[in-house]
């Protein structure tokens, strides 16, 4: 008997151990949650895809008719979505009946991805709290910056991965090398995903200077070179102007100040609000954005000064840069409505993780038990943004829901004519939607 109870208690130990330090639990239990949320928000979406504007029209419709490898490279906007492009390349493939759900799904992982990659154990040589990353990553899923478009859109599924590359600019590149060059083809693949990913390219370009091993800078060389092959060949760079400013002076004088501004009036009340509270202060005169940028610049930089000890200060530095880059990038381009969600949702998820970390490290600095002050902060923090997302759920819901079913019914008379006509060929068909981008495919005629 004695000796069972060794037994028993030595297992008790080792669970209480692995539990303790063990990362696998906690990051499946992270994926676990965050996929909770992402079905909460979308799932009529999962249920019945609706493939809505550019899924429907530009890109299912679009590969199903240019089936050939040159069409990966098709442009957008003057830029080449490398990501889309392969998910519609792919998506067309499979059964018809199956392209809606993959053109869905596959999007909504890539959002899974990127709000749970930070939590990796890779990233404790960024931010050493393992608490602080899972509570970061739960706070990136859950604050209402968003809507659907972000979660399950394939089209607009270059705005994760523009954030995604962000974050691995963050970390040293793998010092081995199969490791390595995985690395690579993952970055490359995000870098050719966005027009905006040379954003990254000055971290990136110190990663040359900060990573220490030859394989590691091998890597970032090889990085520093795809992105500047992907300013030549991948983007088709428009000429920025301001306010009609004509020359540089002019030019920044004018770029600054609306770069600011749109950081005050848009991006951190989106961070630390919501999408709709922020909308709802836009409509009239109010002070509070004003107030919410000056405690968040206060925070961080208290944080910053009082030399951190959970992160490098560079973290802070490289965050806020790309807040403000970001911002800049947008009030100085010919977009026509900058206030559309889109063009500030990295921000937001840039300038939450900035405030998370500003938060968390000065809580560990009170007197008394910083982790217990930590441990009330975060959970404070989470139930707060717990209540912004089940207020908001609706903006992530599709007020056109029944074009599922149309979709569905699309997909289905398309396989019935590739069975008939005994592949995807020699036919036409039109799948009608409302209030939405209806679309037709004319796939090739068949070769017998």
């Amino acid at each position: 008997m004695e000796r069972i109870v060794g037994k028993l208690s030595g297992w008790q130990r080792r669970a209480r151990a692995w539990v303790a330090t063990s990362d696998a639990w906690q990051i499946a239990a992270l994926v676990l949650v965050v996929s909770g949320v992402l079905v909460a928000r979308c799932w009529p979406m999962f249920l019945h895809p609706t493939l809505p504007a550019e899924d429907g029209k530009r890109i299912f419709a679009y590969f199903y008719s240019n089936r050939e490898l040159e069409y990966l490279v098709r442009e957008k906007a003057g830029y080449i979505p490398l990501l889309p492009n392969l998910l519609g390349f792919a998506a067309v493939r499979l059964p018809a009946t199956w392209s809606p759900y993959f053109l869905t799904l596959l999007p909504a992982g890539l959002s899974l991805l990127s709000f749970t990659w930070f939590a990796r154990s890779e990233f404790s040589s960024v931010v050493s709290s393992r608490g602080v990353r899972l509570c970061a990553c739960l706070l990136l899923a859950l604050m209402p910056i968003g809507s659907y478009w972000f979660i399950c859109h394939t089209d607009y599924a270059i705005w994760n991965a523009l954030f995604l590359l962000l974050l691995v600019s963050l970390l040293p590149g793998s010092g081995r090398p199969l490791q390595a060059l995985l690395g690579f083809a993952g970055r490359s693949l995000l870098i050719w995903s966005h027009p905006l990913s040379f954003v990254a390219l000055p971290v990136q370009l110190l990663r040359v200077v900060w990573d220490r091993g030859w394989v590691q800078r091998i890597s970032a060389v090889a990085v520093v070179a795809m992105q500047a092959l992907h300013v030549v060949l991948g983007v088709s760079f428009r000429r920025a102007r301001v306010h009609g400013a004509e020359d540089a002076s002019d030019f920044w004088l004018e770029t600054l100040p609306a770069g600011a501004r749109y950081v005050l009036e848009i991006v951190v009340p989106r961070s630390l609000l919501g999408v709709n509270t922020a909308a709802s202060l836009a409509e009239q005169p109010s002070a509070l954005p004003t107030v919410l940028t000056l405690a968040t610049l206060g925070v961080v930089t208290l944080a910053v000064v009082l030399r951190p000890r959970q992160t490098a200060r560079r973290t802070y530095a490289l965050l806020a840069y790309f807040v403000m880059v970001l911002s800049l990038a947008v009030v100085s381009s010919e977009v026509p409505d900058q206030n559309a969600t889109r063009y500030a949702y990295v921000q937001s998820l840039c300038c939450i993780l900035l405030v998370c970390l500003a938060v968390a490290e000065l809580g560990s600095r009170m007197p008394g038990r910083g982790r217990v002050v930590q441990a009330v902060l975060g959970a404070g923090t989470l139930v707060y943004a717990s209540a912004l997302c089940l207020r908001d759920l609706e903006n992530y819901r599709d007020e056109r829901a029944d074009n599922g079913e149309r979709i569905a019914e699309c997909m289905s008379e398309i396989a019935e004519l590739e069975r008939a006509h005994g592949g995807p060929c020699g036919f036409e068909h039109r799948c009608s939607k409302r209030k939405d981008w209806s679309f037709t495919v004319t796939p090739p005629e068949c070769d017998w």
